[in-house]
């Protein structure tokens, strides 16, 4: 039989290490990289094989439509010196409007289209009163 003291210290031990493991797996999980346009562009037709992408950058001004029956957002995302044309179908956050930086979550089709399935607009480190 071991002491006391000793199984306190290994179920210690025990516990500490799998919160340890727990904490590792949600910060990697929430941690994810997203591409850039320009690095979604140089993939070539290895980005078509990904089954799921995520994708970040702005949205370029004037290229936001949305149909009402289809509920179908379409707007284009840029990184500066690459654009992409972006269809998503889903609820749009309050905070997407032009120059928002953007992340979407997908697949990007053959036809150039980035399918989205997910929209997350980046909020502003700094908010200002409308004017």
């Amino acid at each position: 039989m071991l002491p006391k003291k000793r199984k306190f210290l290994i179920a210690g031990t025990v516990l500490l290490l799998g919160f340890g493991f727990l904490g590792f797996q949600a910060f990697m999980s929430a941690s994810q990289y997203y591409l850039t346009v320009s690095e979604l562009k140089a993939m070539g037709e290895k980005a078509y094989l990904e089954k799921s992408i995520k994708l970040g950058g702005t949205v370029q001004p004037g290229t936001i439509s949305y149909e009402n029956n289809s509920r179908l957002l379409r707007f284009t995302l840029t990184d500066g010196a690459e654009s992409v044309p972006v269809a998503y179908a889903g609820i749009v956050p309050d905070s997407f409007k032009p120059d928002t930086e953007v992340v979407v979550e997908g697949k990007y089709s053959e036809a150039g289209v980035f399918q989205a399935v997910g929209l997350l607009a980046k909020c502003p480190s700094k908010y200002t009163p409308a004017t």
